[in-house]
């Protein structure tokens, strides 16, 4: 298992207002913004924080958006 890597391109879904959802395995997906300080959490699954892998996934798709989709 590869830690802090990014994911495939298309667990990425651009969005029309400008955000990002990153889509895991099972449940898990989150949504992000671009700011001028990075790639922003907005939203993320129901209950996500009670899984230990949630920290692992955000910072994840960060790498993720970071990667595919430069600014």
């Amino acid at each position: 298992m590869k830690f802090n890597k990014a994911m495939r391109k298309e667990c990425v879904t651009v969005n029309e207002d400008g955000t990002y959802t990153v889509k895991g395995g099972g449940w898990f997906w989150a949504k992000f913004r671009r700011s001028a300080h990075g790639v922003a959490l907005l939203e993320m699954a129901p209950r996500m924080t009670d899984k230990p892998a949630h920290r692992l996934f955000v910072k994840e798709a960060k790498l993720t958006i970071e990667k595919h989709f430069p600014s």
